[in-house]
């Protein structure tokens, strides 16, 4: 009798769980109430299990695609990894933008798509910059991303005059930091965001919202 209604729970959490990725438009069939999801559909909630448990959110930005060398990309929709408390959204113009807070202060994250060699323009405000590069593939054959960050655009362009380009994704991602916030210890917030993403070897990477409509 336990095993029968475990198994009904089972089943119940489920078709909950699917219910999430068809409203993810990540599954359009139908939801049998009455009858445990089938095998396909199990594979799905595995498949998306960041989606289902709220560790990913997916979105449909301008262009997809372009985002395939750091996210799993599915037709039109981009699942993006989610860090505890953070948005994420797409702007005005089409890209993928989070927000978040650390250390008290809003930290918004946005993605520029760059091409090999190409030189950035400075922002007007501090920014810190993260640069995704492909160090090998995982069990399931995605790519492993490490994350490595530089504090200001002088650091990044030096490190980027002797890089080969070799396993570069095309993409910066830019944090901005909040400055009216309360939080004024510099040296602190630095160490809490390379707590945050550092330079640990990762597949997937969570943002933040942008106001600026910026790409």
């Amino acid at each position: 009798m336990a095993t029968k209604s475990k198994a009904r729970l089972q089943a119940k959490s489920q078709r909950r769980q699917l219910a999430k990725l068809k409203s993810a438009g990540l599954y359009s069939g139908k939801i049998d109430g009455r009858k445990k999801p089938s095998k396909y559909q199990q594979s799905l909630i595995a498949k998306y299990k960041d989606v289902v448990t709220g560790k990913a959110s997916v979105v449909k930005p301008k262009d997809a695609k372009s985002y395939k060398s750091i996210f799993q990309v599915v037709g039109d929709k981009v699942i993006v990894p989610r860090r505890k408390g953070e948005k994420i959204r797409i702007t005005e113009k089409g890209s993928i933008a989070g927000e978040r807070k650390v250390g008290g202060r809003k930290v918004r994250t946005y993605f520029k798509k760059v091409k090999r060699g190409e030189t950035l323009a400075a922002d007007k405000k501090p920014t810190m910059y993260f640069v995704p590069f492909i160090r090998g593939k995982d069990g399931k054959g995605k790519p492993i991303i490490e994350w490595k960050r530089f504090p200001n655009l002088d650091m990044l362009k030096q490190f980027m005059e002797g890089y080969d380009y070799k396993d570069w994704t095309d993409y910066v991602v830019k944090e901005r930091v909040d400055p009216d916030a309360p939080y004024t210890n510099s040296d602190e917030l630095n160490a809490r965001l390379n707590k945050k993403i550092g330079n640990k070897k990762r597949r997937k990477i969570r943002f933040p919202d942008d106001d600026d409509g910026e790409e």
